[in-house]
């Protein structure tokens, strides 16, 4: 379900990683005060990790029955895997000069495998 038209909307995924079962909830709607622009994962065990997007900063929740858990980092996860591993003083061109063109690839085909799964499950627009 979702819009079909702007992007908007939840996609649930089912497979396995490794040998461990998996569901993965994308929801891609943040509504008007933020949230619910992240992704729900079920574990094995039966608790849930929720990443969402905040107006305070990036979210995770724990669920664990009864018991929930969260933290809030203030930013974007985008912007802080940008000064941790690209502008930071021990960025991966100090730390790994010989593997940014092998990351690099890595990630260009990670994006792009990305968009073929959006386009599938959003359809053309």
């Amino acid at each position: 379900p979702g819009d079909t038209v702007t992007a908007e909307g939840e996609a649930h995924l089912q497979g396995t990683l490794g040998t461990i079962p998996l569901n993965i909830w994308l929801n891609k709607y943040a509504g008007p005060a933020g949230g619910q622009k992240g992704m729900r994962i079920g574990l094995r065990d039966g608790r849930i990790l929720i990443l969402d997007r905040s107006p305070e900063g990036e979210m995770v929740t724990l669920h664990d029955c009864e018991r929930i858990q969260r933290w809030t980092r203030p930013g974007t996860i985008y912007s802080h895997c940008l000064d941790e591993q690209i502008l930071g003083a021990d960025n991966l061109f100090i730390r790994a000069p010989d593997s940014v063109a092998g990351l690099t690839r890595r990630r260009l085909e990670e994006v792009e495998w990305l968009l073929r799964l959006q386009q599938q499950l959003r359809g053309p627009h």
